[in-house]
């Protein structure tokens, strides 16, 4: 039998175990469910070599699930460090490349106060890019176009309530 054939076998006898766990960590999301299950086989084939042909079943069992864990907790530890994208201020909120145009034509005129660099990040998500994309294009990681859109949002947020965003004496 190949190491391929025998991984497969291992999965089939497996499975369960892997798409409860995931489906638990994923809060019962499937879409986001099926994206951990595909993380966890990939590391699971990348670290088969480490597996003993001559184990037991319930020592299968047992790696399986550390590794199963290990992605989960990595998966975890990626989402903590990555900055979460605020709500746009009244007038931004979920402008996409296909929304009206009156709608765009408002968002962009208050986009076009800021400076020339923000203006190009928020120009690019607004048509659709994604912060990867736009990362590669300005020459910045995507941890970068997140706290700069952080940044950006505050300073509308700021312009379109100003009285809310006073400072209290």
């Amino acid at each position: 039998m190949t190491e391929g054939e025998r991984y497969s076998n291992m999965m089939l006898r497996h499975r369960k175990l892997v798409w409860w766990l995931c489906f638990r960590y994923a809060w019962r999301d499937a879409e986001r469910c099926a994206d951990l299950v595909q993380d966890v086989c990939a590391n699971l084939w990348l670290h088969y070599g480490d597996l003993r042909e001559d184990c037991t079943v319930g020592e299968e069992r047992k790696w399986v699930e550390l590794h199963t864990r290990d992605v989960l907790r990595i998966q975890h530890q990626r989402q903590q460090l990555q900055p979460q994208l605020e709500r746009m201020p009244r007038g931004l909120d979920n402008i996409r490349a296909e929304d009206d145009d009156d709608t765009r034509e408002r968002a962009r005129d208050l986009v076009d106060t800021l400076p020339d660099d923000d203006r190009r990040l928020m120009l690019m998500r607004f048509d659709g890019y994604s912060a990867d994309e736009i990362g590669q294009a300005l020459g910045i990681s995507a941890n970068s176009v997140y706290q700069r859109m952080h940044r950006i949002t505050q300073r509308l947020k700021k312009k379109v309530n100003p009285d809310k965003h006073a400072k209290k004496q």
